[in-house]
């Protein structure tokens, strides 16, 4: 377990994590209000929800938990850089979940639990207006399962990020249930 109660925690960061698929439903529905208002997400024709996958950012979680840093630590802080999207490491990223308390959008409460546990500062205000606008759409299971294997087959590697992150969030709430 990451801490106690009176421990300071061995983490430096917290981060929300997505199903990929939901995310690029999110992603639409975001991104192309308009459109999305008259043809959700889940009347596309199959060819379009693949793609997407790919227009929404393929392997995205990836390219920002295992690509470059966005900064760089000189004397003092230099101008924020944008982290290189163009690939990724997904040791890299693992590496970089390890230092976070994680949090699972799909279990919204659990996940606003474990960051107050692990960082007891104000997370219990109410979050419900946020949490309405991140599952206010369809999610993969409203989709066929030849739809939801052919994005999983885009998203691959976010894929197997969001299972290792889903693992250390099982993890982390265990541990906070336990104390």
């Amino acid at each position: 377990c990451f801490r106690t109660p009176t421990d300071e925690p061995p983490v430096s960061c917290f981060v929300m994590m997505r199903h990929p698929i939901n995310r690029v439903i999110s992603c639409y529905a975001f991104f192309h209000a308009d459109e999305a208002a008259v043809r959700p997400f889940v009347t596309l024709a199959f060819d379009e929800q693949v793609a997407m996958a790919t227009k929404c950012g393929e392997n995205l979680a990836l390219k920002y938990l295992g690509g470059d840093p966005p900064y760089y630590r000189d004397d003092g802080f230099r101008e924020m850089q944008a982290p290189n999207l163009r690939h990724g490491s997904i040791d890299v990223a693992k590496q970089t979940l390890d230092k976070c308390v994680v949090g699972i959008t799909e279990r919204w409460e659990e996940s606003l639990d474990n960051f107050n546990y692990y960082f007891p500062w104000v997370w219990k205000k109410d979050q419900t207006g946020v949490h309405e606008k991140l599952t206010h759409h369809a999610a993969q299971d409203d989709l066929p399962a030849a739809t939801r294997a052919a994005m999983i087959d885009v998203l691959s590697v976010d894929t197997e990020l969001y299972e290792y992150a889903l693992q250390k969030f099982e993890e982390q709430n265990a541990c906070r249930s336990s104390a």
